[in-house]
């Protein structure tokens, strides 16, 4: 083992061999190593750790080796019980959940927003203009979103980015309350504007206030109002051994 430099934090880190691991070896230790939040890189004939991480790796490298040659690869199969004590040394964006989803990202968060506001909001803003009555608008809008998210966790826009809406407590479908609210939270405003005839632009701003904060912590105020998370439709399985 050799030092090989210094981790974002300062600390030294080390190389140690792995030349002698076999394929399925080295994808197991990367498992171990991530299910126990060790930091790491690995390549086919190095493993970059830090030194404090160092006895962690060692005994992940000490069972990996210990199993036997006819013994295959399963990532379910690693050791339930071995985690790691340290931090990561980047802390990821976006942390699994319990179920393996992630928060959906900013970008499956637009296109699913895009793809509703083309579906539902253009028609029903130009009906507005026509002269559709108030209430109609408002009601088709409501149960275009409010229904299916209830039921199912999603809307069109959503099903279409692979995302889905659960509840920030249970991570399950937000029962019907949580949905009403994560609707009318931005769309009170335009209900005004129907009405009481805000301005456009106010009306622009305020929507713009309340989905804002998704661009730094992947929650709108609607989302935190309504105690809602936006996901990945299906956990991903992790195959890069080399990230940590």
């Amino acid at each position: 083992m050799s030092e090989d430099g210094k981790a974002s934090d300062g600390q030294a880190t080390l190389a140690v061999d792995v030349t002698l691991l076999r394929a399925d070896q080295r994808q197991l230790l990367g498992a171990l190593l991530r299910a126990g939040d060790v930091p790491f890189g690995l390549t086919r004939n190095q493993l970059i750790t830090t030194a404090t991480a160092l006895d962690e790796v060692r005994r992940a490298m000490a069972w990996v080796t210990g199993r036997g040659e006819d013994d295959t690869f399963d990532e379910t199969s690693a050791d339930p019980e071995y985690r790691g004590s340290l931090p990561p040394l980047v802390k990821p964006a976006r942390p699994p959940l319990p179920d393996g989803r992630r928060q959906a990202t900013r970008w499956r968060r637009l296109a699913a927003g895009l793809a509703d506001e083309v579906l539902v909001g253009v028609p029903t803003g130009l009906a507005a203009h026509a002269g559709a009555a108030v209430w109609t608008v408002v009601v088709v809008h409501m149960i275009y979103f409010v229904v299916p998210t209830a039921m199912f966790g999603w809307s069109i826009g959503k099903l279409s980015a692979n995302t889905r809406v659960v509840s920030a407590v249970n991570h399950r479908t937000p029962n019907l309350l949580r949905a009403f609210v994560r609707w009318i939270v931005p769309y009170a405003v335009v209900i005004a504007s129907l009405t009481v005839g805000l301005a456009g632009d106010r009306v622009g701003l305020i929507v713009a206030f309340v989905y804002l904060p998704i661009m730094v912590d992947l929650r709108g105020w609607h989302d935190r109002a309504a105690g809602t998370l936006v996901v990945e439709r299906f956990p991903r399985r992790a195959t890069d051994t080399r990230a940590t």
